[in-house]
């Protein structure tokens, strides 16, 4: 007899609940598997609805009034949302062992004799429809032994994606007070500075460009693993904060992140940087210090101590 256990949860673009049972008595005897898939949708409430007769949320999926091969009655309510059996003379119930994600509305689910005998499939659905886009063999063996044949020999699925958030990298434009080239805490920072973003394959073609909010900070969307030179004109930057030299660079791992990144190229004070291959926000480049040398405080950290960049 089928033992039903919850084997996959997933939810669609639609919101729909999925549920794969995989059927245990498999994994303790040997005999025929009888995997099964079913939806449940949201209602008003909130709560969640299953299926009844292939329909579900208004829906009506690819086995409505499903009859078995046997001829009797099949599904919650008398029918599948899911194109769930094998077909005309194959079996009633072949998916799922484990599902994900299959693409934009669809759903990939693991099971048997798709298109064989004693076959391990994955088989792609529509989850608008319910019904079957496509299907792949696993392996296909007879019923001899080191085959699991017509048990669970599939287990759960993965679906892997590009990453599904963008890379970012974020620098600041800040007043460096003491022109040591460090972001120290009682160093505001510079709003409304023009950041143009290049990449380092046409470096003479800014590909985009933002202004620095009140914190003098900015982030910039950026490709996984590419070349970039992020860049401030100095005459831009003189028309708004007034003369300044340019912020030494430290090179020092100790200050990764918060010291000043920025070298004078032409009229530019550039920083070259190679974007993170992970998603998310990187905090490492495109870090400007500036300062009025005239306002340099004379305790050590001096003009030309630290070696830096004089604009004239």
């Amino acid at each position: 007899m089928a033992q039903p256990q919850i084997a996959a949860l997933y939810f669609d673009d639609a919101g729909r609940l999925i549920m794969g049972f995989k059927d245990r008595s498999n994994d303790i005897t040997v005999w025929m598997s009888s995997p099964d898939m079913l939806v449940a949708c949201q209602t008003p409430s909130g709560t969640f609805q299953l299926e009844s007769n292939g329909k579900c949320g208004g829906k009506t999926g690819a086995l409505p009034n499903a009859k078995s091969n046997a001829g009797n009655s099949m599904g919650i309510g008398g029918g599948y949302y899911f194109q769930v059996n094998q077909g005309a003379g194959g079996h009633d119930y072949n998916v799922a062992y484990g599902l994900t994600r299959g693409g934009p509305n669809q759903v990939v689910a693991t099971g048997m004799d798709n298109s064989f005998w004693y076959e391990g499939s994955v088989r792609w659905f529509d989850t608008t429809t319910g019904k079957t886009i496509r299907a792949y063999s696993i392996y296909n063996a007879t019923a001899s032994p080191g085959t699991f044949s017509k048990s669970n020999g599939l287990g759960s699925i993965t679906s892997i994606f590009p990453p599904s958030l963008e890379v970012f990298d974020c620098g600041r434009v800040w007043n460096d007070i003491n022109g040591n080239g460090i972001q120290d805490c009682n160093e505001p920072g510079i709003p409304n500075i023009k950041i143009y973003l290049f990449s380092q394959d046409n470096p003479t073609c800014p590909i985009s460009y933002l202004y620095s909010d009140k914190d003098g900070r900015y982030c910039f969307s950026v490709l996984p693993g590419k070349q970039y030179s992020c860049s401030i004109n100095i005459k831009e930057t003189q028309d708004k904060f007034g003369k300044f030299n340019v912020s030494p660079i430290l090179n020092d791992p100790r200050y990764e992140g918060i010291d000043s990144d920025g070298v004078v190229v032409g009229g530019n004070i550039v920083s070259n940087f190679q974007a993170s291959l992970y998603c998310g926000y990187s905090f490492l480049h495109c870090h400007f210090g500036i300062y009025n040398p005239d306002n340099c405080p004379k305790n050590g950290f001096t003009t030309y101590g630290w070696g830096v960049q004089k604009i004239n």
